[in-house]
């Protein structure tokens, strides 16, 4: 009897005394859905581009115990056309990615863009880690990386 007393004892200080690990909140998920048709987006001095796209995003983020944002998960479905007003020239943006994004040290991770032009192949990818300095700006780092530029939409197209 004494034994089990003991026992019992023990256990009840011990649960009392341990701590109990803190939860994190339950994630906050959202759902975005947006589309446009022939919406002017570059002009490009002989011709402006034109994009049509259709948009499926979900957010989840993931909070810490005492609910701050810790990082979260995009995925997205984009299909997007690009062309061009004069010539009809067109490029598309398809697919399918997720993108990671820890809010502690401001990085993203995974594809960004992908641009496939018909006949030539992927004109533009932007793959790896996409970091924000303090007034917004992205730089983006790691392989591969095919093209980038200011006017590169307008060269695609021309």
């Amino acid at each position: 009897m004494r034994r089990s007393a003991l026992l019992l004892g023990f256990i009840i200080i011990s649960s009392i005394g341990a701590a109990t690990p803190a939860r994190a909140a339950e994630p906050i998920v959202q759902r975005i859905h947006s589309e446009a048709s022939d919406l002017p987006v570059q002009d490009c001095g002989t011709f402006v581009v034109l994009l049509s796209y259709v948009h499926d995003e979900i957010i989840t983020t993931f909070l810490d115990a005492s609910g701050n944002p810790v990082k979260a998960q995009i995925r997205f479905h984009f299909t997007g056309t690009l062309v061009n007003s004069v010539t009809g020239k067109t490029a598309y943006e398809i697919g399918d990615y997720t993108v990671f994004t820890d809010f502690q040290n401001g990085r993203t991770v995974g594809l960004v863009l992908l641009i496939r032009v018909p006949g030539e192949g992927v004109a533009l990818l932007e793959l790896g880690s996409m970091s924000f300095d303090s007034s917004g700006h992205a730089s983006l780092s790691g392989d591969p990386r095919v093209r980038q530029g200011e006017s590169l939409i307008c060269e695609i197209l021309s």
